[in-house]
């Protein structure tokens, strides 16, 4: 009986070409999720002194992506040896938050005796959105976060860099993330869930 023993021709992979391989990438989408937004904004009424208060039901998308441009040989330590070690590490996942213009007449309002009401025609409706575009992407953000998007993103991005790194011979992969610091909203709206 012949044994033919078949062994691993071990090249060097340098940090250089891994970097060249990720540059290639530029940006990486790890995470989209599409739900509705419950705001409840307050238009002044026709009568001095008094609002009106409305609630609109908003379809809205976060998408979830790392940029992977600020990778650079810092962000990478290969180890040769009886094994092939890499330990990468990440740029944290950026959130970007979007209304599908496809989904503006899909945006319900509600008036405040609990009416489905058509208050605004798209024009205003379109206006009206844009006079409240940051409370309304900070809204969305805090409930992309209380979801569980940035997670998913930090996994779909492992799970990509772990199949790339071992794809380019190495045996053991690690992947890390740099920690970004939360703007005040989000870290409030994490420290009230959790109570």
């Amino acid at each position: 009986m012949l044994i033919l023993l078949q062994s691993r021709k071990k090249t060097t992979v340098r940090t250089e070409s891994v970097i060249h391989r990720i540059e290639r990438i530029a940006e990486l989408s790890t995470a989209r999720m599409t739900t509705l937004l419950i705001f409840e904004p307050e238009k002044e009424s026709i009568v001095p002194g008094t609002s009106q208060r409305y609630i609109f039901i908003v379809p809205f998308q976060v998408r979830g992506y790392l940029d992977l441009k600020s990778i650079d040989s810092n962000s990478i330590e290969i180890y040769e040896g009886e094994s092939r070690r890499i330990k990468l590490v990440l740029p944290p996942p950026e959130l970007e938050v979007t209304i599908p213009q496809s989904k503006i007449p899909d945006i319900r309002v509600i008036n405040q005796s609990g009416v489905l009401v058509k208050v605004f025609g798209n024009r205003d409706m379109l206006k009206t959105f844009q006079s409240y575009s940051k409370e309304i992407e900070q809204q969305a953000l805090i409930s992309a976060h209380e979801m569980g998007i940035e997670e998913t993103s930090r996994e779909s991005a492992r799970n990509f860099f772990h199949g790339l790194l071992l794809g380019m011979g190495f045996d053991e992969v690690v992947v890390l993330f740099k920690e970004l610091e939360r703007p005040q909203s989000l870290r409030e709206s994490t420290n009230t869930a959790i109570r």
